[in-house]
């Protein structure tokens, strides 16, 4: 492929530049067709034919291979021959026999019936097998051929290459921004040497940008069969390719590290686009998809780097039961060999929850009251050790250990639940125990703490639960849920209770807030949060009550949010939950992708100009929500997710450095700074909608539901330098402390620096904490604050 590229950039016709006064468009972007010399259209071709003949195998084929990776009951082969018997080898990977190239003249047209057909059959029912049809659909959606492999010109890209250019990316807080950037998102490439190394700044948006449109391109001729508009799309890449490098917006940080990669290109794996989800634990005993998909859902985004959102309405639909040991080389011991991928290790896990959660009305035990499942037996000796890359989604692995330690943390957990959840051993043997809110926050804070996603993120959560206050005040006795950050009265929840945030959903005037029993744990850790899904549903952007036109003493909708033609939330208030840090509402299931700009940087780029610093950022704008819709076109590889995300479409522009603007703006201290950021908001949205709605006609799927987002961002934003979100900074100097894999190749030469390096507490092997002294505002923006104040 990388011969195919080059031989493609060495045909490409030179870069040509206007002439003073006259209109300049890129040239066309290269096709195939017509800018690849002969013999490699010839060799296009042979490749052709050979997928041709590998789609004329009869569907029996791949059905069985369908079969066995959905429901893991048929023995595999493993790469030294067949399976020993008895044992299972987990594997999700289906080789399609459907391999589609852009030579076939019917591939187009199979293509766009396979994407179209998986989501009409996209159910909240759907089953796993579902699943790896919808897989099956993301991995149709990537084209062999370059004619759909969006690419930059060279000479274009070259004008922003520090070494050629002389052109510094503007990294934030005086060095923190690159060694965040490195740290975390510079991916490991091969260099002029041979010898790998770190990706820089224009190389990554240049993945970035081409990845986008390669996406946008593939949707439009591939899936909706509708054409694509290179020169448009040229405009469009390189302006967003303008905007990226100079941090005026930025995609999330996920879209950082995995866009454009083999994670996407090749394996179709666009869930790792988004920045988080969320999934409901309702009706658990009655789920379609088994008792563990939810717990399987959380653990498979959060290893894709996703952050996920749960509930724990499941609490009461199951019930915990405790299996029946194997018998060692006994006819019921199943040995589950436990594939290198992160499919294995999820499936890994399902067959444990399987085996000790049941349907109520289930039956669990046999007439001599022995339980009818058997404990599962793994192997893990297909693992890769600890320290090995890992290819795919990029970092270094952990070893088998972390998966071993959920295991057993799991077990312990379980047959815990199963006995002091019941009041009698006969109980626990008969019938077994109710799953219990604890229960269920206990295995999705376990999982966290398992998922290091190749030791480049830790998995973020949120857990929801339910206040047990009514709306007299009438004090029950004390939720268990709003406890389980209390380590003096769960110690065993302190390794890892601190996986999620715990917040709480709370209706309007049925929580009294200054009942001991929130005060007091608000007090203590911060938590629980508070949510209120009616206004969650019920409003987007709000009006102030009295204020820009609104009612005295009403909240209302800032924009004619379910005016008709954009119909707003669908989902009841008790079906909604959120992401971790709840700035986005989310139905389960459901993905979203934020993208983060900066309307600081305008106003510092433009100078006293307020009204250019404006019309920037409304061409920003439009480039932040092109990205983000563009990532709402990948298909995922969960069926329910595809089918809410083809319903909703919900996308995340956000802003950071808010703070900063409104101190740049004027000041807040009379006002003036936020009047103007309110301007700003007010143009800016519009803007969005108007944008979104020639998007949605462009790529032929519905206007989304949402558009905007405040999050509080995290490593993003320290990477442009923007105080995160609506936050206040916490000093104009302070120290900053990072946290960096323990053999992490950066390391070192901050050590020899002078850094402050320590070993992490609770992760002293494989973690350090780097100091780093930050100083917050400029000059400028230090007077801004002296004068506002």
């Amino acid at each position: 492929r990388r011969r195919k590229e080059r031989a493609v950039r060495r045909h490409a016709p030179p870069r040509v530049r206007a002439a003073p006064g006259s209109t300049w468009k890129p040239p066309h972007r290269l096709t195939m067709a017509s800018a690849t010399p002969s013999w490699l259209r010839t060799l296009s071709r042979t490749s052709g034919t050979v997928a041709r003949r590998g789609a004329a195998t009869t569907g029996a084929t791949l059905q069985r291979r369908i079969s066995a990776a959905a429901h893991w009951s048929l023995p595999a082969s493993s790469p030294g021959g067949t399976a020993p018997p008895g044992r299972v080898r987990f594997s999700t990977t289906v080789t399609s026999e459907k391999r589609v190239t852009a030579e076939s003249p019917a591939s187009a047209e199979s293509t766009g019936d396979a994407c179209l057909a998986a989501a009409r059959n996209s159910t909240a029912n759907a089953s796993p097998l579902e699943d790896i049809r919808a897989r099956e659909c993301a991995m149709l959606m990537l084209r062999e051929a370059e004619t759909r492999t969006f690419r930059l010109n060279d000479s274009f890209v070259d004008g922003y290459d520090p070494v050629l250019s002389g052109r510094a990316p503007p990294f934030g807080f005086n060095g923190l921004g690159e060694l965040v950037y490195l740290r975390t998102y510079a991916r490991v490439i091969p260099g002029e040497d041979g010898q790998p190394r770190r990706e820089m700044w224009h190389e990554t948006v240049r993945r970035v940008v081409e990845g986008c449109f390669s996406m946008q391109w593939r949707h439009s001729e591939g899936v909706a069969g509708l054409g694509f508009d290179h020169e448009r799309a040229g405009e469009e890449a390189e302006q967003m390719f303008d905007d990226i490098f100079h941090m005026r917006f930025l995609p999330p940080g996920r879209g950082l590290w995995a866009m454009g990669t083999a994670l996407t290109e090749e394996r179709g794996l666009f869930a790792a686009l988004n920045n988080c989800a969320f999934v409901s634990t309702a009706e658990l005993g009655a789920n379609p998809r088994g008792l563990a998909d939810p717990f399987c859902f959380l653990m498979d985004a959060s290893m894709l780097g996703v952050g996920v959102g749960f509930d724990c309405r499941g609490a009461g639909s199951a019930r915990v039961v405790v299996p029946r040991p194997a018998e060692s080389g006994g006819e019921g011991e199943r040995v589950f060999v436990i594939e290198d991928s992160r499919e294995g290790w999820v499936q890994s896990m399902r067959v444990l929850l399987e085996a000790y959660l049941h349907p109520l009305n289930a039956r669990t035990h046999d007439e001599q009251g022995l339980a009818l499942a058997v404990e599962p037996v793994f192997d893990y000796s297909l693992v890769r050790p600890a320290g090995a890359p890992i290819r795919g989604f990029g970092g270094k692995s952990q070893g088998p250990e972390p998966l071993q330690e959920l295991h057993m943390a799991l077990r312990e957990a379980l047959q815990h639940a199963a006995v002091s959840s019941s009041t009698a051993v006969s109980e626990v043997k008969q019938e077994g125990a109710l799953l219990q809110p604890r229960t269920i926050v206990d295995i999705m804070n376990m999982i966290g703490r398992c998922v290091v996603a190749g030791n480049v993120r830790r998995t973020a959560e949120i857990a929801f639960g339910h206040l047990a206050s009514s709306k007299e005040g009438a004090e029950d006795e004390t939720p268990e849920f709003l406890q389980l950050k209390d380590y003096e009265r769960f110690p065993d929840r302190a390794p890892y209770g601190w996986a999620s945030n715990n917040s709480v959903y709370a209706s309007v005037g049925h929580a009294d807030y200054a009942q001991p029993s929130l005060a007091e744990n608000i007090a203590l850790n911060g938590e629980p949060g508070f949510a209120w899904p009616d206004n969650m549903v019920r409003y987007g952007r709000l009006r102030m009550a009295g204020q820009h036109d609104a009612p005295e003493a009403t909240l209302v909708a800032a924009d004619g949010f379910c005016n008709g033609s954009v119909a707003g939330e669908t989902a009841a208030a008790d079906e909604v939950g959120g992401n971790p840090c709840l700035e986005q509402t989310l139905e389960s299931y459901e993905l979203c992708c934020l993208v983060e700009c900066f309307p600081n940087q305008h106003l510092l780029a433009a100078g006293e100009d307020e009204t250019e610093a404006r019309a920037a950022f409304m061409r920003t704008l439009r480039s932040a929500l092109l990205y983000a819709k563009s990532v709402s076109l990948g298909p995922l590889h969960w069926a329910p997710s595809n089918r809410v995300l083809l319903k909703n479409r919900r996308i995340g522009v956000s802003m950071s450095g808010i703070q900063q603007f409104v101190a740049n703006a004027g000041g807040d201290g009379n006002g003036l700074g936020l009047e103007v950021l309110r301007q700003w908001c007010e143009e800016g949205y519009a803007e969005l909608r108007a944008t979104d709605n020639e998007l949605a006609e462009r790529f032929t799927v519905r206007p989304s539901i949402k558009l905007t987002s405040v999050k509080p961002s995290g490593t993003v934003s320290l990477v442009s330098g923007a105080t995160p979100g609506l936050h206040w900074p916490e000093a104009a100097h302070y120290m900053r402390r990072v946290r960096m894999a323990s053999d992490d190749e950066l390391l070192p030469p901050l050590v020899e620096a002078g850094y402050h390096c320590e070993p992490a507490v609770g992760d002293e092997k494989r973690t350090t904490v780097v100091t780093v002294p930050v100083t917050v505002l400029s000059e400028q923006e230090e007077a801004a604050v002296a004068a506002g104040a």
